[in-house]
């Protein structure tokens, strides 16, 4: 038990603003709340978001936007740029022979 805290420690998603634009819906006053996990927010219907496991049971998740300059938001830049990288070339090498199994 870490400070007399519950053992169950939930996880939270953490993601640039426009990402999270994307999924959630933000609200403008709690902006600076979600920077520190101090704030939830509904998912936006129909999205990718109530399949996230960080998504709580009543559709809500609590968010940790990442602030332009801070490390960790260097680093899903740097993630970000490599998924587009690898996209590129998965879709090269798929077409380099019509008989070329998909890569999963």
């Amino acid at each position: 038990v870490i400070k007399n805290r519950s053992p169950f420690r939930p996880t939270a998603p953490v993601m640039m603003i426009e990402t999270a634009k994307k999924y959630y819906k933000l609200k403008d006053a709690l902006i600076e709340s979600y920077g520190s996990m101090t704030a939830t927010c509904d998912c936006i219907e129909n999205s990718e978001a109530f399949k996230f496991p960080v998504t709580h049971i009543d559709g809500t998740a609590r968010l940790q936007i990442a602030d332009q300059g801070s490390f960790i938001f260097s680093l899903l830049s740097f993630f970000n740029e490599m998924s587009k990288r690898f996209s590129k070339t998965q879709a090269s090498l798929y077409s380099l022979h019509e008989d070329t199994i998909p890569m999963r």
